[in-house]
């Protein structure tokens, strides 16, 4: 191994570990609990149809994190499994150890809604869904969680968006008029992205296994 190849592969490591420890920071120790015993699980028992959190199944450029952080809530964390029976047989292996709590979203169960989405905001007012890019397989999971949300330009769009077409809206500043009027809204701190911590994490990720690659060849 040459020194340059070895002192990259360290380097790459240590940022692995440096954004492993912003996810930790940005996600509750309970979440990490449980999403770790289920990756445990998981391969300790052959569990198949085990597809993940719905956060590392999604791909949002970064100025609509907060928006998509926002429409999701804790869903981002709810783990997307082929059906019910492989939830069932995780949640019972899971309470067996005390591996703490998870959310599943079964693919059986969940049903792309048909939403009648708003025109007459033009590019004001979209559908968030169009933004979120996902592999067909989880497809229905997605449209569970994102198909009911507008992404508006501003506030004032988004209460009058909100109110014309009955679905949520959503600011990319993550300030949210919920269907039935409620409003949540105020300063996000941006280092504290959920969704750009995970992001980040997996690309240091990759970029550890490629150095890995590298000193090795």
């Amino acid at each position: 191994r040459s020194t340059a190849s070895g002192r990259a592969l360290e380097e790459a490591k240590a940022d692995a570990a440096r954004r492993e420890k912003a996810v930790d920071a940005a996600v509750s120790r309970d979440v990490r609990r449980g999403l770790a015993s289920v990756r445990r699980i998981a391969r300790e028992h052959n569990v198949a149809g085990v597809h993940g959190p719905l956060v590392d199944l999604i791909d949002v450029i970064p100025q609509l994190h907060a928006a998509a952080e926002a429409a999701a809530g804790g869903a981002l964390f709810h783990v997307v499994v082929d059906d019910d029976e492989t939830a069932t047989r995780v949640v019972r292996q899971l309470a067996a150890d005390r591996g703490g709590r998870v959310t599943f979203i079964p693919l059986n169960r969940v049903v792309a809604p048909t939403v009648s989405y708003p025109t007459s905001f033009g590019d004001d007012a979209v559908p968030l869904l169009k933004y979120v890019k996902h592999a067909p397989a989880v497809a229905a999971a997605v449209a569970h969680v994102f198909a009911r949300t507008l992404v508006c330009k501003d506030l004032d769009v988004a209460t009058a968006a909100a109110r014309a077409s009955g679905l949520a809206a959503v600011t990319v500043d993550g300030d949210t008029v919920g269907r039935k009027g409620t409003l949540t809204g105020g300063y996000i701190e941006a280092t504290r992205s959920k969704m750009g911590a995970v992001a980040a994490h997996k690309a240091a990720a990759v970029a550890a296994d490629e150095a890995a690659a590298a000193a090795t060849a």
